[in-house]
């Protein structure tokens, strides 16, 4: 039922209510699981892992209050804290080329553009974005669309090295 219903959102273009619904699905699936694992949030310690979206700790960039969010409110309440991760890549293999996405165009690759070209083919970057954020908040910056957006959402922000094939280790 609830696949029908997000999908019948999505068929009908109602991509705003769709997101929402998402984000308050995810939310409950959450609350249902820490609940039955007896989860104590002033104690327990957790790690979650989706799409970087969905855990960014604001408003996601399809304009709801997500899993991320919630994680950051809950946090602050139990007096403890949280840190938002968003990965991002710059280079993929694209069959034999190695595509870079700093060179892209589309509207998600500008937004992250100024921090993506940071990325390297063979090391992975880690940018802490913590301690710009009172620089670009009460400092004398204008700062992009782009890099509010990640000051906003992320912490920090990893740029993996270029993927390779898997190999066998044995």
């Amino acid at each position: 039922q609830q696949s029908i219903e997000y999908w019948g959102m999505y068929g009908n273009k109602q991509f705003y209510e769709k997101n929402v619904w998402s984000a308050k699905q995810d939310k409950r699936k959450l609350a249902e699981d820490l609940k039955k694992e007896n989860f104590d949030l002033k104690k327990d310690k957790l790690f979650v892992k989706m799409y970087r979206n969905h855990l960014s700790k604001s408003m996601t960039g399809s304009g709801a209050f997500g899993l991320g969010n919630m994680l950051y409110e809950l946090a602050d309440y139990h007096e403890k804290e949280c840190l938002s991760i968003g990965v991002v890549r710059r280079f993929y293999n694209d069959g034999e080329a190695v595509k870079d996405l700093s060179q892209a165009t589309d509207g998600f690759n500008k937004k992250f553009k100024e921090l993506v070209q940071l990325g390297k083919k063979e090391e992975w970057i880690l940018i802490d974005l913590r301690p710009f954020v009172k620089e670009f908040y009460f400092g004398n910056y204008i700062i992009t669309d782009g890099l509010y957006r990640m000051f906003t959402r992320y912490d920090m922000l990893v740029i993996p090295k270029l993927d390779s094939k898997a190999t066998a280790n044995y």
